[in-house]
């Protein structure tokens, strides 16, 4: 034996760190499910380089005003993942974009809206693009969703027999997460599915039987399987 030993680092190198954090109008709270006609909103921080934070007296603290840097929103990019067709759909800045700003003078309130009407119902994921005045390039990265409203399932047991109908309570809340308001209006179901997984990919299977009437805000919704049995469903009996 030599008595050596081998040690492993790592490291990143940027121009400079962006930090994005989804946010309301206020830029007070933290929000990243909107409706879609609403307008998204994210806190942008330049800095001249990543810090962690800490506690003092019940605030926490990371940076200093000689940390932040001015810099210059150049171009956005957004990629939405479409449930139905499985693939991501780019949108670009400015030609489906826009931002009300582009100057982030250390920290910026960045207004983000869909120029073509409301926003696509989905996920989504991206980048903002910055340059300081070097002209130099960092990134912030960006997630949010877009959705009308927020349904809620549950059930009083999860195992049922195999020819039994599952009842649930279905409940319609605002799309953010905090908010536990019931959101009135008229609702009715337009489609049960379950799609069953296999080495070959998935097959979707279409539920018919279910209790379709309108309500407001919350129901009870019985379920029953096709041909008086769920069958194997996915990984040995589980459905969903």
């Amino acid at each position: 034996m030599n008595n050596t030993e081998t040690g492993y680092a790592w490291f990143h190198t940027i121009a400079f760190y962006v930090d994005t954090q989804p946010t309301d109008s206020t830029g007070a709270n933290w929000k990243y499910s909107i409706k879609n006609n609403e307008q998204m909103y994210f806190n942008v921080s330049t800095i001249k380089g990543y810090k962690s934070g800490y506690w003092s007296s019940n605030t926490y603290t990371r940076y200093i005003e000689d940390d932040y840097i001015n810099t210059t929103i150049t171009d956005l990019v957004l990629r939405r993942w479409d449930s139905d067709t499985r693939e991501y759909i780019e949108y670009q800045y400015p030609e489906d974009l826009n931002v009300t700003s582009t100057a982030v003078n250390g920290n910026a309130l960045v207004n983000m809206t869909y120029i073509n009407g409301n926003w696509p119902s989905g996920y989504y994921n991206g980048e903002l693009i910055l340059n300081n005045s070097d002209g130099e390039t960092s990134r912030g990265w960006l997630w949010f969703q877009a959705r009308p409203f927020r349904v809620s399932l549950s059930t009083a047991t999860y195992e049922i027999d195999s020819d039994v109908c599952a009842n649930t309570t279905l409940d319609i809340y605002e799309p953010y997460w905090y908010e536990s308001t019931l959101l009135a209006g008229n609702y009715s179901i337009l489609d049960v599915y379950e799609d069953i997984w296999s080495g070959n990919g998935y097959s979707r299977i279409d539920y018919t039987n279910f209790t379709n009437s309108t309500f407001n805000a919350s129901t009870v919704v019985s379920l029953c399987p096709n041909d008086a049995n769920w069958g194997a469903g996915n990984w040995g009996g589980y459905h969903y």
